[in-house]
C-alpha cells in the first residue's frame, strides 16, 4: 500500500489562534499574591519560610516577572505571612532592589515579623532610621508603605 494513498490520509490540526490578551495575562506565581493599589504594586510573600536555595532563586526569579518592564514602578514587598527567613533570602531581596533602582523605581518592605525583622537589622539591610548605607526601607505595613510610596510620586 502507497503512504500517499487516501487511507494514510494525515489531518493536521488547525493552528490554535491565541486571543492577544490571553498571552498578555499575569504569569501564575506559586510564592507571591500580586495586588496593585494606588499605582503601587504590592506583592505578598506567600511562603511561611524562605530558607532553601531553591526557594531563594524561585521567589527572586518571581519578584523579577512581576515587575516585568514597568518602569520607575513603586513596590511594596509584604512579608506578613513569612515567619523566617534565613540569610539566603536576602540575595533574592538585593537583586531585586538593584533591579529596580535600574529602572527609576522605590522599594518598602512592610509586616516584618520578629524573626524576619531580626534578620534583616543584624545584617543591616534594614533600620530604625533611614540612612544611605542601608539598602532597604521598611513600614509598618501595606497601607503605610502604600501612602508613602503614593505621595512620594506625587511630589515628583
Amino acid at each position: 500500500m502507497n503512504c500517499l494513498s487516501p487511507a494514510f490520509r494525515i489531518h493536521w490540526p488547525r493552528a490554535v489562534i491565541r486571543s492577544p490578551t490571553r498571552n498578555m495575562a499575569q504569569p501564575p506565581f506559586k510564592h507571591l499574591k500580586i495586588q496593585v493599589e494606588q499605582n503601587v504594586l504590592v506583592l505578598t510573600v506567600t511562603l511561611p519560610e524562605i530558607t532553601s536555595e531553591g526557594t531563594t532563586e524561585d521567589l527572586r526569579l518571581e519578584l523579577l516577572a512581576a515587575v516585568g518592564s514597568q518602569e520607575n514602578p513603586k513596590v511594596v514587598v509584604d512579608f506578613q505571612p513569612v515567619r523566617y527567613i534565613s540569610t539566603t533570602c536576602l540575595r533574592a531581596l538585593l537583586s531585586f532592589r538593584r533591579r529596580l533602582r535600574e529602572k527609576g523605581g522605590q522599594l518598602l518592605l512592610c509586616n516584618l515579623s520578629t524573626q524576619v525583622a531580626e534578620v534583616l537589622f543584624t545584617t543591616r539591610m534594614v533600620s530604625a532610621t533611614s540612612s544611605a548605607n542601608i539598602p532597604f526601607a521598611m513600614a509598618p505595613d501595606v497601607a503605610t508603605a502604600v501612602a508613602h510610596l503614593s505621595s512620594a510620586a506625587s511630589e515628583r
